[in-house]
């Protein structure tokens, strides 16, 4: 008796609870029409922080591209995505948020030069400025060719292999005496650097980092072709041509004064050099999605961040919680207003597309990517913006800070800028700074953001940014930092903005 009276009281709650979501659906489907401004306040700073504080956790390891972290970021924001409501894409027949990019990551290996059964290695007695997509075994005759002229290669029969030149003083234009001698058919040069072998130490230190640092890059299918370039030291020198380096340069004033049958006095010599390139192939992915338009759903605009940062050195993490966490969990705020407009049937009028983009920390992979492998044609964008760093306050501001930086929006047409001011002086009342947008910037950095792929490609754009600070790309770029009140107040603009170009009639005018 009292399980059945359990059961008769379980199936009123189970009726009531579909009445109620019924009431509820029936309401905001009733609804033909919600303001701007109660879109705009679905916005706010405790989802703000709420997705800030897992995007920038410790736990995602500093979100560095390819890595468990960044992978765990892409997850979450998919999931957010969906929790949301955004619709995945159809990408290569599979219904997904992600748009898969194959990368390569290459280190270099043992680098070395053989002379006379002498080992010499990379970064202690010589320096690789070639390039080679696989691995360099070679062995080849090389002449001494004094300074390396036009005139010196001329005078050299027959044609070596190999050409060892100096590169210091009168003539220190080395990349001219490499464009000379592949020009007369010689691909292997070597370059000494200093006439003493203390100097050498200073183009150590100048290319140690160079070779530390493995190289991120789109997948190619083609290797490129082996460059064989060499800084060498005095002592290497000596070595090649059992020559004191004095006498090398004597030799070498004598030639470049008229004298080139000078060179005749050093003898051509054999050596050999290994040059080892490793590659380790991965993926990583943008993170789209989408909000198809009620009335031209085939024109978009584009609404990104990047999600990608630094990662980890040792126990360090790079958090990024304003490099580019706040932009990226402004996307999810953004991405719900458009939805709930698009549930009510008030918009938007094109369809909108939120991409979170890895690899800006790479050079701008992503949306390079996304550019050159468009879910929407180009020709189709109708404008994008971008949002990288609008969590804290930089040097300039630090008394003053209601203010973002505007960045790109009447580079390519005079409408969209009018149109940010105008939904700025209606709704936010903000500072917009466009000490950045200037042409002679020495900073750059209309052209250091995801949105310059799009800008140059004529897509109009907008960049917003809150301007560097003390914590910029390094571990202290952490949560507890990011002002969400005042990121807030951007993120409603970009709203404001957004919505207004997504809603006209026409696509904005170019110039």
């Amino acid at each position: 008796m009292l399980f059945r009276k359990f059961k008769i009281i379980n199936l009123f709650k189970n009726i009531l609870v579909v009445y109620c979501q019924f009431i509820v659906i029936y309401s905001v489907n009733a609804q033909t029409e919600i303001s701007t401004e109660d879109l705009a306040n679905t916005i706010n700073s405790i989802d703000l922080e709420r997705h800030l504080s897992i995007i920038a956790a410790d736990s995602m390891e500093g979100r560095e591209t390819g890595q468990p972290g960044q992978k765990r970021a892409a997850n979450y924001l998919a999931s957010a995505f969906t929790d949301v409501g955004l619709s995945p894409l159809n990408i290569d027949g599979k219904h997904t948020f992600f748009q898969t990019i194959e990368m390569e990551k290459k280190y270099w290996g043992d680098i070395y030069l053989n002379v006379d059964k002498r080992k010499y290695e990379n970064l202690q007695d010589i320096v690789f400025l070639g390039n080679t997509d696989s691995i360099i075994d070679e062995s080849f005759v090389v002449a001494f060719a004094g300074y390396g002229t036009r005139k010196e290669l001329a005078m050299l029969h027959p044609k070596p292999e190999a050409i060892v030149c100096l590169a210091f003083g009168d003539d220190v234009d080395w990349n001219k005496k490499v464009d000379l001698a592949n020009k007369s058919g010689i691909e292997n040069v070597f370059l000494i650097y200093g006439e003493k072998q203390e100097s050498f130490g200073s183009i150590i230190s100048l290319y140690q980092s160079i070779f530390n640092s493995p190289s991120q890059e789109f997948k190619v299918k083609e290797a490129s072709a082996n460059e064989n370039v060499f800084f060498i030291s005095a002592n290497v020198a000596e070595d090649i041509f059992n020559t004191p380096m004095e006498k090398l340069v004597n030799i070498a004033k004598k030639s470049i004064k008229g004298k080139p049958k000078a060179l005749k006095k050093v003898k051509n010599e054999n050596i050999s050099c290994y040059v080892e390139r490793i590659h380790e192939t991965f993926e990583t992915e943008n993170v789209m999605g989408f909000v198809e338009g009620i009335d031209i759903p085939d024109e978009v605009i584009i609404i990104s961040a990047h999600y990608d940062h630094l990662g980890k050195t040792g126990d360090l993490i790079y958090n990024g919680a304003d490099d580019d966490g706040s932009g990226t969990v402004a996307l999810i705020e953004l991405a719900e207003a458009f939805q709930i407009a698009r549930i009510n049937n008030t918009g938007p009028k094109r369809s909108v597309l939120f991409i979170a983009f890895t690899a800006e920390e790479k050079g701008l992979l992503g949306s390079q990517y996304y550019v050159d492998n468009p879910v929407f044609p180009i020709d189709k964008t109708v404008a994008n913006f971008n949002i990288d760093m609008i969590g804290r306050i930089d040097n300039i501001y630090v008394d003053n800070p209601d203010y973002v930086y505007i960045i790109g929006a009447d580079r390519l047409s005079e409408e969209l800028h009018q149109i940010s001011e105008k939904n700025n002086e209606k709704y936010t009342h903000m500072h917009l700074d466009y000490m950045y947008n200037e042409e002679d910037d020495v900073n750059r950095y209309y052209y250091r953001s995801d949105h310059y792929n799009f800008a140059k490609n004529g897509v109009p754009s907008i960049f917003y940014f809150t301007g560097v600070h003390d914590d910029y790309h390094r571990p202290t770029d952490t949560v507890e930092k990011i002002l969400y009140d005042r990121m807030e107040r951007i993120v409603k603009l970009i709203f404001y903005t957004s919505w207004d170009v997504v809603n006209k009639e026409n696509k904005l005018i170019l110039k």
